[in-house]
């Protein structure tokens, strides 16, 4: 929504992945008590383009590929976590 709102004031979008290999179990609460020991941060610029623009709430075909483009970066997340 924000990027059908701002129009062409974005044009990348920064996508970070992390993950707490040594505080798998309960990272948040580890991380607020001083026990996170070591972070893992993957970033990734992604070009913003027609995939991401669109009005989300009115337009049903953008709405779908916008989800499955979403769906994507989810999935690419997952790989880096589980082969890191």
């Amino acid at each position: 929504m924000a990027i059908n709102v701002l129009g062409d004031q974005f044009e990348k979008i920064v996508n970070v992945t992390m993950a707490y290999p040594d505080n798998e179990e309960k990272p948040f609460l580890d991380m607020l008590s001083g026990r996170m020991k070591r972070i893992e941060v993957w970033i990734e610029e992604i070009p913003i383009t027609e995939v991401q623009r669109g009005d989300y709430m009115k337009d049903k075909p953008f709405k779908r590929g916008f989800q499955q483009w979403l769906t994507d970066v989810w999935n690419q997340k997952d790989e880096i976590l589980r082969s890191r």
